[in-house]
């Protein structure tokens, strides 16, 4: 079971991973030029550190199910 948990934690992980690299971080400023949003660049970066952790968290756990069915 907790081999599972661990599995569904890292495939999450990657989807968050792989969906903070779509951010679009800039604006339209008033030339019509881009600028970059600190606000949304912070919540890119949020997302993506998310995603490692619960990768790492669905790793500890796959790895801690693997050594916990050995006899």
């Amino acid at each position: 079971m907790m081999k599972i948990a661990g599995w569904l934690l890292l495939a999450l992980g990657l989807f968050f991973v792989v969906v903070s690299f779509s951010f679009n971080t800039t604006n339209l400023g008033a030339d019509g030029e881009r600028i970059v949003d600190a606000g949304r660049a912070q919540t890119q970066m949020m997302v993506f550190a998310g995603g490692c952790v619960l990768g790492l968290i669905g790793t500890i756990f796959v790895v801690a199910g693997s050594r916990l069915k050995r006899p």
